[in-house]
């Protein structure tokens, strides 16, 4: 028998020669010797994760995160953000293709958990959005990035990031609605609109994506700005060897 330390040592050692078989009888030992401990919990999700049994690893690091052990908060921000993912998994593992509604609330209801512990963290809102996104649920996932902007109403930073999120789900339109109020939040940082430009570009309104990089190239910006200048430049001399075809938004 062996104590604690040296147990999770070999449960680590036996996880990444990918035995997880053979480690399972060590950390039996190792919950017994101490079943409340965090380092032995997040062992235990190690294991139960790579033998498959996703909620099982979730229901330990969920156990793991209430301990008091977990003091650090970058640790904290990790265990919550590991065991949001593998309920998030769950819930998309559906054979029918239909929701799992309470596989969908537990992964929800670990964001809630982390957003009370974390309140002024964007990631959790783009996780949960994200989810909700991948569930088909687009109002319910607006009002979870919306709160980003609720938070930070006069930081371009927090436009940009919502319009960002909303590209990445195809919304384009969306994203461009979300960078103009970035603008408008802060109309002496030009980044802004270089992203509006880049958004622009992407719906093929090239058009107005010169308007904003000639707002940029031949405006006055503070020098801090200057690669965002020289990237609008840049862009804009690329845009000058092309025209307008005519399907083209103008």
């Amino acid at each position: 028998r062996c104590d604690l330390d040296t147990g999770l040592a070999l449960v680590r050692s036996l996880l990444a020669s990918g035995m997880e078989a053979e480690a399972r009888p060590l950390l039996r030992h190792l919950r017994v010797l101490d079943p409340d401990d965090a380092d032995v919990l997040i062992a235990a999700a190690a294991v139960a994760e790579a033998l498959g049994d996703l909620g099982q690893a979730a229901a330990s690091l969920e156990k793991a995160i209430a301990s008091p052990q977990i003091a650090e908060l970058a640790e904290l921000r990790a265990l919550y953000r590991h065991a949001f993912q593998l309920r998030a998994r769950l819930s998309q593992a559906s054979v029918d293709g239909k929701t799992n509604e309470a596989t969908l609330a537990a992964a929800l209801s670990i964001a809630s958990r982390w957003r009370l512990e974390d309140p002024d963290n964007p990631v959790i809102d783009e996780l949960a959005a994200g989810l909700l996104y991948a569930h088909d649920r687009p109002d319910a996932a607006w009002r979870q990035i919306s709160s980003i902007i609720e938070r930070h109403p006069a930081e371009g930073s927090a436009h940009a990031r919502v319009a960002a999120l909303l590209a990445r789900e195809g919304d384009l339109k969306a994203a461009d609605r979300a960078l103009a109020d970035a603008i408008a939040a802060e109309p002496t940082n030009p980044t802004w609109l270089l992203r509006r430009a880049q958004n622009l570009l992407a719906t093929g309104d090239l058009d107005a994506a010169r308007r904003d990089l000639d707002a940029i190239a031949d405006g006055r910006w503070q020098d801090r700005f200057s690669s965002v200048t020289y990237e609008a430049k840049a862009l804009r001399e690329h845009l000058a060897t092309r025209k307008s075809d005519p399907g083209t938004k103008r």
